[in-house]
């Protein structure tokens, strides 16, 4: 268990780092309204989702594509990619008209997880 709880935290810290490479000027958001960083477990303090928020902000505005993290204690009996894919299209995740993105979804409770990169096709294939 702790074993998988290390490589779900690796991802993260992984995610952070490719994050922080852009150097964005754009403010925290307010009011700790998030649209990349979904903190469902509670597992991230402020600070690192005000700076994951930011830089993933930067990346989708400069390049046309959108980082998610989303954090949960439950994946409702589905496995991680699954819920990844679920979380995508629930909240219309994605940049541009393909939606293009990519998504970390951690399982704190059980230490599953999953990265996909998305697009349209993606989403509309897992639907089916």
């Amino acid at each position: 268990m702790r074993r998988i709880w290390n490589r779900a935290a690796l991802w993260l810290a992984v995610c952070a780092l490719v994050l922080s490479c852009a150097t964005p000027a754009l403010a925290a958001p307010e009011d700790g309204a998030y649209q990349y960083i979904l903190d469902g477990a509670e597992v991230l303090s402020e600070n690192d989702k005000d700076a994951l928020e930011e830089r993933a902000g930067y990346v989708a505005a400069t390049y046309g594509f959108a980082p998610y993290v989303v954090t949960t204690m439950d994946l409702s009996g589905l496995d991680a990619s699954d819920a990844a894919l679920s979380y995508y299209d629930e909240y219309a995740m994605g940049a541009g008209d393909y939606r293009l993105g990519a998504i970390l979804l951690v399982d704190a409770g059980s230490g599953d997880y999953s990265f996909l990169i998305m697009n349209t096709e993606d989403v509309d294939d897992a639907a089916k």
